[in-house]
C-alpha cells in the first residue's frame, strides 16, 4: 500500500467514526425539524346522518397540531368547502390552542367567503364557495381546533349518497368517518388501509363507522403514478357499483328538448341544403 494511499484510508476512518457518532447523537436527539412532518392530525371525527332522500348532516371536529414554521402555514387558514345552492354551514368552533393550553377563539374578522374559482366536481357544476378561517397566534407546537355543521338540504342527485377522503399525508393520530343511515338503505365501501367497524343497527337506521392512523408517510418517488391509484382512500355509497351510477345519471342529463319538434324542424332547415349537397 502507498503512502497516500494509507493516507486516504485513515482518513475515511476516522470520517466515518465522525459520521457515525454524529449519526448516535442525532439518534439520541430525535429528528430534526427538518424530518419532521410539518404537521399532524390529532383527531379528525366526520359524523354524516344522511336520510332516504339524499339530504345530509354533516358534523366535523378536528385539532391539527403545527410541528414546524411550514406546518405554521399549512394550518393557520384552513377552508370549509360547500355548496352555496344547496349547502348551508354554521360554525361550532374555530380556536387556537397555544403549546401551554391557552385558548384564543377566532374572530368573526378573521372569517370569510371566497367564491371558488373554478367548477368543482365537473361534470355536476358547483357554486362553490370556500369558507376561509384564520387562525391567530399559531406557532410551533400550536392546535387549531375547528368544528362546524354543514347541511345539504337537497341532494346532487335524489335519492344517493357518495363520499370520498383521500389522506393529505401527513401523520393522522385519530381519524374516525362514521355514516348513520336508514337501515333499509345499503352503504358500499372501498376501502384501502381504513379500518370498518361492524355496522350496528338500532331504531330503523345503520350507523356505519371506518377508522384511520398513520405515521409518517415515505415521499413519494419522481415520476411515480399519482398517489390516488393505489394509495390509502376511503370511498362509500348508496350506489352499488359504476353501472348503477351511470344509469342513474344519464336519466337526468338527458336533454329534455332533444326531440322537441321545433327544434327537429329548425335542425332540419339548417341542415337541408348541405344534405342535397
Amino acid at each position: 500500500m502507498t503512502r497516500c494511499m494509507r493516507y486516504v484510508l485513515a482518513a475515511a476512518l476516522v470520517l466515518g467514526a465522525a459520521t457515525a457518532g454524529a449519526s448516535a447523537e442525532d439518534a439520541a436527539l430525535g429528528p430534526s425539524a427538518d424530518d419532521r412532518a410539518p404537521y399532524t392530525t390529532e383527531r379528525d371525527v366526520h359524523l354524516f346522518t344522511i336520510q332516504k332522500d339524499g339530504s345530509v348532516e354533516e358534523h366535523d371536529d378536528s385539532v391539527l397540531r403545527a410541528n414546524t414554521m411550514s406546518g405554521v402555514d399549512d394550518i393557520a387558514q384552513r377552508y370549509v368547502w360547500f355548496n352555496r345552492d344547496i349547502e348551508h354551514v354554521q360554525l361550532v368552533a374555530a380556536e387556537t390552542i397555544d403549546p401551554d393550553g391557552a385558548s384564543h377563539a377566532v374572530g368573526p374578522e378573521a372569517i370569510r367567503d371566497i367564491q371558488e374559482p373554478r367548477s368543482a366536481g365537473a361534470p355536476s357544476f358547483q357554486d362553490g364557495v370556500l369558507r376561509t378561517v384564520i387562525f391567530p397566534g399559531v406557532e410551533p407546537g400550536s392546535r387549531v381546533h375547528l368544528a362546524f355543521r354543514k347541511t345539504r338540504a337537497k341532494p346532487l342527485q335524489a335519492g344517493t349518497f357518495a363520499y370520498l377522503v383521500e389522506p393529505t399525508r401527513e401523520p393522522v393520530d385519530d381519524q374516525r368517518l362514521i355514516f348513520d343511515l336508514p337501515a333499509d338503505v345499503p352503504l358500499y365501501a372501498d376501502a384501502r388501509s381504513y379500518t370498518a367497524l361492524p355496522p350496528v343497527t338500532a331504531n330503523g337506521r345503520t350507523r356505519y363507522e371506518f377508522r384511520y392512523t398513520h405515521g409518517p408517510y415515505a415521499r413519494l418517488e419522481a415520476g411515480a403514478v399519482g398517489y390516488a391509484n393505489w394509495g390509502d382512500r376511503l370511498m362509500v355509497s348508496t350506489v352499488p357499483d359504476f353501472a348503477t351510477f351511470a344509469a342513474r345519471y344519464r336519466g337526468p342529463a338527458t336533454d329534455a328538448t332533444f326531440g322537441d319538434p321545433a327544434i327537429v324542424r329548425l335542425a332540419q332547415s339548417l341542415t337541408a341544403r348541405r344534405r342535397s349537397a
